[in-house]
């Protein structure tokens, strides 16, 4: 079965969004049976949705999805959350089979 781990990184692992989505297993990198960790950062605006992304540690096949769950995700930006508007937060999502 096909999974998709995520984990925050860089001391930046307290952020927790409204509706935790991971990526979705790409199906030519599944059936190319590629498993990998692809690591994005990604800050957040100030309406709590994710505003821009940038891969840190890439593979062509698996980018996509990462950004694509990424940016679906949403953020409390209350002051009593973990996650303040411009800050830049840092996760890797682990392909696996």
């Amino acid at each position: 079965m096909s999974a998709v781990r995520v984990t925050g990184l860089n001391n930046n692992d307290r952020f927790n969004p409204h509706d935790w989505i991971p990526a979705t297993y790409p199906p030519e990198a599944e059936s190319q049976h590629v498993e990998d960790v692809v690591i994005v950062e990604f800050e957040v605006g100030a309406d709590g949705k994710v505003t821009e992304t940038r891969i840190v540690r890439s593979n062509p096949l698996l980018d996509d999805a990462t950004v694509a769950a990424v940016r679906s995700w949403e953020f409390s930006t209350r002051p009593d959350y973990t996650v303040s508007p411009g800050q830049k937060q840092t996760v890797a999502m682990h392909f696996t089979l």
